[in-house]
């Protein structure tokens, strides 16, 4: 259509004919089709102050109610949206902050572990004499008479240390051996300190414990191993025991030849 003919009608102007454009389709209409008197149409063009007033067609009058209830839940839209779109941002901001911090939580615990995996955790070794002038060269030899009970003597040891304050109760020692292998293979004869003759234990240290150096995550996760493995031996009525962090049942001494045994390394006691 085009301002040479009535939008409605399709009728076509004639020269200085009357007509109204429509303020919203822009399309120009007869005052037939406008419902606009011809009195009406010359007050409009000759009085200023309503020279402006917008005109609207049938159709648009019809239309423009739901485009301004289509245009209004646009806005509400909009502003759900933008909404939305604040809360992906602001999840996207936490969700980095928290990878952040798990990732450092989890190098951290990785770097712990890293230095903890030689380690071994002595319970019950008495405490140096008052007297004793070299007390660390005393809790060495105690430390090799253990490993040697325990048929251990070609275990590397590199450092050792006494943890905590000394008190009434005799202090942690804290082992670090040569390899992982050579901790397993301790862990794996702490039973030769409890061997007996009758009712009798042969050995004085069968008092003597010794656990792995764990962060505190791996003894949380040990404690409910522990749990589960109690709970699974009520249940199953099974000879079941924790092997390298998995609840197993115990092997016949003919099935143990059959393996080699534990793991051996060579070389001297004590490293610097």
């Amino acid at each position: 259509m085009n301002n040479k003919s009535c939008a409605q009608c399709e009728c076509v102007f004639k020269k200085s004919q009357k007509s109204m454009n429509c303020h919203v389709c822009k399309y120009w209409f007869c005052l037939d089709c406008s419902h606009v008197s011809a009195k009406l149409y010359d007050a409009l063009k000759n009085e200023p102050s309503t020279k402006n007033l917008p005109f609207n067609c049938d159709g648009c009058t019809r239309v423009l109610p739901k485009l301004t209830e289509f245009a209004s839940a646009l806005g509400v839209q909009k502003q759900q949206i933008e909404k939305c779109e604040k809360k992906v941002e602001d999840l996207k901001s936490s969700m980095e902050k928290v990878i952040a911090v798990k990732v450092e939580e989890a190098i951290k615990q990785f770097k712990e572990r890293e230095d903890r995996k030689c380690n071994i955790i002595m319970h019950n070794i008495p405490e140096p004499q008052a007297e004793c002038v070299d007390k660390k060269e005393e809790d060495g030899s105690k430390i090799l008479h253990v490993l040697d009970v325990m048929g251990c003597r070609d275990v590397r040891i590199k450092h050792f240390v006494r943890l905590g304050t000394p008190g009434a109760k005799a202090r942690l020692i804290k082992v670090q051996l040569g390899s992982v292998a050579e901790k397993h293979q301790v862990l794996g004869n702490t039973k030769k300190l409890r061997t007996k003759d009758g009712e009798e234990y042969v050995h004085k240290w069968s008092n003597v414990y010794i656990t792995p150096d764990q962060t505190k995550e791996e003894r949380e996760c040990s404690m409910k191993l522990k749990k589960e493995l109690d709970r699974r031996r009520k249940e199953e009525n099974k000879d079941l025991i924790i092997h390298r962090g998995e609840i197993v049942e115990r092997k016949k001494d003919s099935e143990m030849a059959k393996d080699g045994g534990g793991p051996r390394s060579s070389g001297g006691r004590f490293q610097k």
